[in-house]
């Protein structure tokens, strides 16, 4: 769409990509998608509101729902045990963001290079991970940029599922050696993690085989008009 900015996609987007929960203690919300199962769905109207009569009222939003925040700390929980100590992008995120994001760019790429550099951070030393790539096949969307395939910085961090103002070491590490070649997920939407995954067999064929799914008619609207 025109004037659309990029979107974000949480690594617990990633984890339930059918069924999204957001929040925290204060205020939770559910988005679900079209073809949700009912068991989890219904979770969204599971509300006790027994606690607006007792003395000491709602404490906050877990105890009016207690079932969507229960889901809400799986899934944090499981996005956290992925990215940070599994250092894994399973089969599951790319058919996620294949199935449920029809305006994701993707692209098949191939280490050209990769480098470990010296960087000054405030007076100190540091060191740097950069990649180049190359296009070997545009597989949806619009083809990315050379340029930004060039000396592509590794994230050492990846916002924390549990905690979002805390940050995590990121534990998936990008494909090095020259030749080796990468699903890459462009800039539109932005990705907490796993924009660069290998290309395997299984995850290369669903990238290539899931159609992209149709637009409704509310995919449409331009600037928030109808």
């Amino acid at each position: 769409m025109p004037w659309r900015y990029p979107f974000e996609v949480s690594s617990t987007d990633d984890e339930s990509p059918q069924f999204r929960v957001h929040g925290n203690k204060n205020a939770i919300s559910a988005t679900y998608m079209n073809d949700a199962p009912p068991e989890m769905t219904r979770q969204a109207y599971r509300l006790d509101l027994s606690c607006f009569w007792n003395l000491h009222g709602c404490r906050d939003a877990g105890t009016i729902a207690p079932t969507l925040w229960d889901s809400l700390q799986k899934i944090q929980h499981e996005a956290f045990d992925r990215v940070s100590s599994a250092g894994r992008c399973p089969d599951s995120v790319v058919a996620g963001r294949m199935k449920y994001l029809p305006d994701v760019a993707v692209a098949l790429v191939e280490v050209t290079g990769s480098r470990r550099t010296q960087i000054n951070v405030e007076g100190g030393h540091d060191q740097d991970w950069q990649t180049d790539y190359k296009v070997v096949q545009v597989i949806r969307g619009p083809a990315p940029d050379p340029k930004s395939l060039e000396s592509v910085h590794f994230n050492w961090a990846t916002p924390d599922p549990v905690q979002p103002t805390h940050r995590v070491a990121n534990q998936v590490w990008p494909q090095t050696k020259i030749g080796a070649q990468v699903l890459y997920f462009g800039s539109s939407p932005h990705f907490y993690s796993c924009v660069f995954i290998p290309a395997t067999p299984s995850a290369l064929a669903i990238a290539r085989n899931t159609p992209i799914p149709p637009k409704l008619p509310e995919d449409q609207i331009v600037s928030g008009r109808i």
